[in-house]
């Protein structure tokens, strides 16, 4: 289990820094103990095997402390971002049903209104320092339990939530294939702690004995003062989006000199960005691009990127430890090399389903034909993919119309629920637009009610009452009718590009780690 493995560096290391923030630090030592304080105090609460503990405090060393007690305590973690929209956190607590809540005390009054007859704890609360320091007991607790619940866009208009084991995420930061981490390292923990980046720069880190520096939004945002922080820090571990590579390449000449790993996704890469990065004076040891949904627990192939070819896209790789990629057709039959299918994901990273929600998780979650055990699995992803002559997978698009958008998984569908509860929406219909190279925005299109359109501000005030940032489109146009394609049906490549009075002033444009 993951608390046992970050044991053993404990173990062997009591004295060395567990974790880094604006200076303040904690031994593997001190966070062991802290942790073990925590779940005392969360199992006294009911915390146990496959239960949900929720926590919602931001980029803190806290947060860190909160997610270890919570996997001692046996149970779950269900990782909240206090920014999110008050229904948004408000469906997630009572689709988690969780044992008790722990936040920051800034968020408590807001966390308190939103569940019943729940402890919400905030992590200064003094129980924790007055419970032992001993890690309690969790009787039959295994790797297959549930070690955290991360909820993503859903299609039906509310967030999902995955399910992923212990056992998946030991594949992840373990003899992973991709990065060869260990107590030397220092590991940026730039992701928003809600999305699933985190789990691979919190336990890749931790797991192996190196040091988690967590780095606040504002300067994960901002180009020079990463740079300044990275090399201050003496980070040999990155994580960024695609989007937030991009801003840092275009803003820094030598932008992450002396990083041993760089890994880049989210979205499609750049070659002409990728390229300037490669011909630095300095560039990273490794720049990879990493490739994978929540779904396999953060990563199912990278790619060491070596060089760039000229009309050539970046290919995402090949699996990553313990995981098997394959490209099926629609009759389910594999394809052959060159030719496009659909990426089902195998291995020990496929999570186990999506929380209440059995049928979705049939759909998606399939027996595993390519393997003798009997609960193997597949994740059928809904990307689409072909193998190239080396041997590595070239990303093409989407089965359907899921989005990739600032490292963010998007589904169009949940904001298009939305704005059509809007007074004055009779239709919308959302898609990501790149009517500049790198620069891909959400627009969202609606059919009017009567002659007076909604206004965009309007619209978007109204989206953002129920969706997170970085849902909201950067533009609302009103078309008089959908264009069609021959066979009457959406053509999405025929809606026109926004204007300037479609843009909404204050739109949520920098891209998110």
């Amino acid at each position: 289990m993951i608390h046992h493995v970050f044991q053993e560096q404990v173990r062997a290391q009591p004295e060395a820094v567990a974790a880094d923030f604006h200076g303040a630090t904690l031994s593997y030592q001190q966070l062991d103990r802290r942790a073990n304080q925590v779940a005392q105090v969360l199992r006294a609460n009911g915390a146990g095997p496959d239960r949900c503990v929720a926590i919602c405090s931001g980029r803190r060393l806290e947060f860190i402390v909160g997610l270890l007690g919570i996997l001692k305590a046996g149970a779950a973690y269900v990782p909240l971002d206090p920014d999110y929209p008050v229904e948004r956190l408000g469906f997630m607590l009572e689709d988690c049903q969780p044992v008790a809540v722990l936040t920051w005390p800034e968020h408590h009054a807001r966390i308190q209104t939103l569940v019943r007859n729940t402890p919400v704890i905030a992590l200064d609360d003094p129980r924790f320092d007055a419970a032992p320091i001993d890690v309690p007991d969790v009787p039959g607790l295994g790797s297959q339990h549930l070690a955290y619940v991360m909820y993503t866009s859903g299609s039906t208009g509310q967030p999902k939530g995955v399910m992923v084991e212990h056992r998946n995420v030991l594949r992840l930061a373990i003899n992973n294939g991709f990065a060869s981490l260990g107590p030397s390292d220092v590991v940026a923990h730039c992701a928003n702690p809600a999305f699933d980046a985190a789990t691979w720069e919190i336990w890749g880190a931790l797991l192996v004995g190196a040091r988690v520096q967590v780095v606040a939004e504002q300067v994960a945002l901002d180009p020079v003062a990463l740079d300044q922080a990275l090399r201050a820090a003496g980070v040999t571990a990155l994580w960024l989006t695609a989007g937030l590579f991009n801003a840092h390449a275009d803003a820094l000449t030598d932008a992450f000199a002396g990083l041993r790993y760089l890994l880049v996704g989210g979205d499609v890469l750049d070659p002409d960005r990728i390229g300037r990065v490669l011909a630095q004076s300095t560039p990273p040891q490794h720049l990879l691009n990493g490739y994978g949904p929540t779904e396999s627990t953060t990563f199912a192939s990278t790619h060491l990127i070596e060089q760039v070819e000229p009309g050539r896209s970046i290919p995402i790789g090949r699996p990553i430890g313990n995981t098997q990629i394959h490209l099926l057709a629609p009759d389910g039959q594999p394809v052959l090399p060159g030719v496009i299918g659909e990426v089902y994901i195998g291995g020990d990273g496929v999570a186990r389903g999506y929380l209440n929600q059995p049928e979705l998780s049939a759909e998606r979650f399939l027996a595993d034909p390519y393997r003798d055990d009997p609960s193997a699995r597949l994740y059928r992803s809904g990307d689409l993919a072909r193998w190239l002559d080396d041997g590595t997978l070239e990303f093409i698009g989407r089965t359907d119309f899921q989005l990739k958008l600032r490292g963010y998984r998007i589904e169009p569908g949940e904001i298009e629920t939305h704005l059509r509860t809007c007074a004055g929406v009779r239709e919308a219909v959302v898609i990501a637009r790149e009517d500049t190279p790198g620069d891909k925005r959400l627009v969202a299109y609606v059919l009017a009610e009567g002659q007076s359109p909604p206004a965009p501000e309007l619209l978007r005030a109204h989206l953002a009452q129920k969706l997170a940032d970085y849902m909201l489109p950067s533009a609302f146009v009103t078309v008089p009718h959908w264009p069609l394609t021959s066979n009457g049906k959406l053509d999405r490549r025929a809606l026109p590009a926004p204007d300037i009075a479609a843009v909404v002033a204050g739109r949520y444009e920098a891209p998110v780690g």
